[in-house]
């Protein structure tokens, strides 16, 4: 469902594969679908080439995986991964459950085509079901709960009827927004200079070192 920049399925879930003489022979061929996160591979490659992945300046956000890829039936040391986190649109899978705060665009479902003249049509996209939409809980907030391990596709909205669920991954989120690590979103207003009519119909950079502006966040 959905597809880049998105938080569907099709936005964050990736497909990656390990090769090597450091992967059993007996796994070979085998597909693991435990929780790892891009984060995950720093500490993981650190691992394998011996290194301390606690000795640095800061503490990691990933977690040495390696045990996870390279052993029948390993458990991933996280069950939760909070994939977006702002004012507005957030989510988190947590176990087999993935909660998305505030509904998106480009929220339907593509299929393969059944031929390259289709495809070139129009392609294969399926709007968004009724069992699939967001539930309003009201003040603005439209939510979607899903059973991603037995729903991949996020076709059955679980959010009405598990509202207690709901406000229990709403709560992990806020956490994530209160400690010490958040950091507040920001978006720099739109440049009209940078408009591609300017630059011979190329999106460029416009703008010097020198004419770079300052915020709260630093330089940009």
């Amino acid at each position: 469902r959905g597809g880049k920049a998105t938080l569907w399925e099709g936005g964050v879930r990736g497909v990656a594969f390990v090769a090597g003489a450091g992967v059993p022979q007996e796994l070979a061929g085998t597909v693991n679908n435990e929780l790892i996160h891009i984060t995950d591979w720093f500490p993981t490659l650190l691992g394998v080439a011996g290194a301390n992945s606690s000795s640095g300046t800061f503490p990691l956000d990933g977690k040495d995986q390696w045990k996870t890829i390279t052993s029948k039936n390993q458990s991933s040391p996280r069950d939760e991964i909070l994939l977006n986190i702002d004012l507005h649109t957030s989510a988190i899978r947590v176990g087999d459950l993935k909660l998305v705060v505030n509904n998106q665009s480009f929220d339907g479902w593509w299929y393969p085509p059944v031929n390259s003249t289709e495809n070139k049509k129009h392609g294969i996209h399926v709007p968004v079901t009724k069992e699939a939409k967001a539930f309003d809980m009201g003040n603005g907030v439209e939510v979607c709960l899903f059973n991603v391990t037995a729903d991949p596709r996020e076709k059955q909205n679980l959010a009405q009827y598990n509202m207690d669920t709901v406000k229990l991954l709403m709560q992990k989120i806020e956490q994530y927004m209160v400690g010490s690590d958040y950091v507040q979103p920001w978006t720099p207003p739109e440049d009209p200079t940078a408009d591609p009519k300017l630059h011979g119909g190329m999106w460029v950079p416009w703008k010097s070192s020198s004419s770079s502006r300052t915020n709260k966040m630093g330089k940009y």
